[in-house]
């Protein structure tokens, strides 16, 4: 996306692929705004990758079906698309998923999705994403490795690799986006292409789901609206997950602060008691205790 690494992130990836262009698809993210400011942010972004088309581009964290449904954003991404600078139009959305993905199918306009999906996901969200693929869009899954935990009780095994097989098993999703900082990382995913998922993965996930249950969001959206402080419990979960499953400490407190959680966590202290309660088990009292904890630590 434009704003990951402060734009620094375009920047890395132009560099590498300016040689590369014709093997690779470019993807990137714009936030919606003026048409003026979504035009000069794409042309920053075609700047910055050395490319003179962008494959991809899609409306950075969709929450709500106005927002995918934004006449002036939709208009922005037919003129970038008339224009030559981009070939593909879409969304990405962690919140209020099955909401955006019908917004989606809806207005006839998106040629793609980037939706959270894992073998932990919510149900509603999968068959979401099976609408959104037979109305004819792509759809790219995210957070494929349900918070890439680090367990070593499971010895040799690879869970990322079998979370990974998982998302790939489904006919619905075209393709996935999980993340790697490392070569081991990116050899441990590459190895499951042209692989199928069987029953040792599935064993996999049945012990590594065991071990992560009490950590990972489903991002269901039942305890969203629940917090009298406005506090959103899946945001509080994902930037937990960036901190404690990615190990990426940077971008947990950027997401914490993007998401206006360092201010509206500070109502915590002023509740007894949690009112918010999680169908999946989570403790969420102790999740925004632990992040009040990190922001602080971090801030």
């Amino acid at each position: 996306a434009c704003c990951y690494m402060d734009g620094n992130n375009e920047v890395i990836v132009g560099s590498v692929l300016k040689t590369r262009r014709k093997d690779t698809y470019i993807a990137t993210k714009v936030h919606i705004a003026s048409e003026k400011k979504m035009m000069a942010s794409v042309e920053r972004s075609l700047r910055r990758l050395q490319t003179d088309v962008i494959d991809v581009i899609q409306l950075h964290s969709m929450k709500k079906r106005e927002h995918v449904l934004n006449e002036t954003a939709m208009n922005a991404l037919d003129k970038m698309r008339k224009k030559g600078y981009v070939r593909f139009v879409g969304f990405s959305t962690h919140k209020n998923q099955v909401e955006c993905i019908d917004a989606g199918i809806e207005s006839g306009f998106y040629d793609l999705v980037l939706v959270t999906y894992s073998f932990k996901t919510d149900p509603k969200i999968e068959k979401a994403i099976a609408r959104a693929a037979k109305a004819g869009m792509g759809v790219v899954a995210m957070k494929t490795q349900a918070g890439g935990y680090k367990k070593h009780d499971l010895g040799d095994w690879s869970p990322h690799q079998a979370a990974l097989r998982w998302v790939l098993r489904n006919p619905h999703v075209a393709t996935t986006i999980p993340s790697m900082v490392s070569f081991a990382q990116v050899d441990e995913n590459v190895a499951v292409m042209g692989t199928k998922f069987g029953a040792r993965d599935a064993e996999i996930l049945e012990r590594y789901g065991q071990l992560i249950d009490r950590e990972i969001c489903r991002f269901c959206q039942d305890c969203d609206a629940a917090c009298p402080a406005g506090i959103s419990l899946i945001d509080v979960n994902r930037v937990l997950m960036y901190a404690d499953g990615y190990g990426d400490m940077d971008l947990a407190l950027r997401t914490a602060r993007q998401e206006g959680l360092v201010e509206l966590l500070r109502a915590c202290a002023d509740c007894s008691t949690c009112l918010v309660n999680c169908r999946y088990g989570l403790d969420l009292t102790g999740r925004v205790r632990r992040l009040s904890e990190l922001v602080g630590a971090l801030a």
